[in-house]
């Protein structure tokens, strides 16, 4: 086989363009969905969805400044 080697780039990929987005926000309207439906308690399925949310952001803003600063 001749593979290529992947080269790393200083840029990360726009956040429509993850598979961490997709996943949050599918996450997200599982547990909306849910406490529509009564399935889960609705206090929780908001604190799920604000950690879920949260946790994107911090993570993706510290691969980004991680990455800008090299």
């Amino acid at each position: 086989m001749n593979e290529q080697p992947i080269e790393a780039t200083s840029e990360t990929p726009r956040g429509l363009a993850t598979t961490e987005f997709w996943l949050v926000l599918l996450s997200n309207i599982i547990t909306v969905a849910l406490a529509a439906f009564e399935q889960i308690d609705a206090a929780w399925a908001a604190v799920a969805v604000t950690v879920l949310t949260a946790l994107y952001a911090l993570l993706r803003s510290a691969i980004k400044t991680k990455i800008l600063s090299k």
